[in-house]
Parts: C-alpha cells; structure tokens; sequence
C-alpha cells in the first residue's frame, strides 16, 4: 500500500517537471464529514492531454520513463477508499490541479506516511520553488507554511537547518491530529 506522502511526492514532481514555481499543498481533514481531501496545485503548465490519458500508467510525457504510474495509482487508492480524484486547471495559479478525497475512516484509506520528511526533502533540493502548505482540520487551519518565507526568515541558515523545522512543523500538526 503506497503512503499518501508518496502519492504527494509523485504530483509535486510532476509540478517539477512541468515548470512550476510555486506549488500549493492543502490537507483538508474533515472528522464531521469523514473525508480526507489532498490539493495539489501548481503555476506550471497544467495537462496538455485528455483525462483518459492522465490516468493510463503506460502513458507518460517523461523521456526518461516508460510508464506513468503516478496518477493511476492515485486514482485506485482514492478509489479504493470510497474516494474520487478530479483533476483540472488551478484558479489561483493557473497551472494543474489535482484533488484526491478519501473517506477518512475507511479501512483502505492509505496511511499518511511521513508528510514532514517529504516535503522538507522537496524544499531543500528545490529552494528556487515556494512550497505553500495548509493544514486544515474540522475547518480551523492548523498550519500554513510556505517555504520561501522560511528561507526569508531564516536566511543565516543552510538546508540542513531548514529542513528539521519544515518536517517538525507539519509532522507535528499531524501527530497533534492523530491520522
């Protein structure tokens, strides 16, 4: 069973990959309405083909690969957990947008694996591009954090230093949670 973390990984490299400087991350958990719902999305150049295409894993726009198994494994973990993917153009940044809902308390629902670890990884290997990340839960926002104001903040510090403070800051907000 692959970790929401890894499903996440894989959208934001695909934001990489298509040009994108700033990528917005929302993890909506909502206990009242027994959903889990991850928004990826991104000012890169959004999808050049049809939806049927996006979710074929032996389609793929990269040289270097031969299968594009990203979106399609999305899909079926979603899927499996009584859960949709939708996929479309960001409003406020004008590139992709893709929204994976779960039904939180589902049995197959994919573990949240190490949310912090992933994302601060992306960050420091890729200090060019704004990671914003929100954090909502029941409504109430736990945790907005972008990555350009880190390094704006803490400018003496090197990657090294940065990356403990984006992990701790959302690992924590998720072990607060409890999912």
């Amino acid at each position: 069973m692959i970790e929401l973390s890894l499903h996440m990984l894989d959208l934001i490299e695909n934001s990489i990959n298509a040009g994108a400087d700033e990528i917005r991350i929302i993890l909506d958990i909502d206990a009242t309405k027994d959903l889990l719902v991850l928004i990826i999305e991104d000012n890169g150049k959004g999808f050049s083909v049809d939806e049927e295409k996006l979710f074929d894993p032996f389609y793929t726009t990269k040289l270097s690969k031969i299968t594009g198994m990203g979106l399609s494994l999305a899909k079926s973990s979603a899927e499996r957990a009584g859960g949709k993917v939708t996929i479309g153009r960001s409003e406020d940044l004008g590139g992709a947008k893709v929204n994976l809902t779960f039904v939180l308390s589902h049995i197959d629902r994919v573990p949240m694996g190490d949310l912090g670890n992933s994302i601060a990884g992306i960050a420091v290997t890729n200090p060019n591009i704004n990671i914003e990340i929100k954090i909502i839960h029941n409504t109430c926002t736990r945790l907005l954090l972008s990555t350009k104001e880190l390094y704006e903040q803490f400018t003496e510090k090197n990657d090294l230093k940065i990356y403990p403070i984006i992990e701790n800051k959302i690992n924590e907000v998720i072990r607060v949670l409890e999912i």
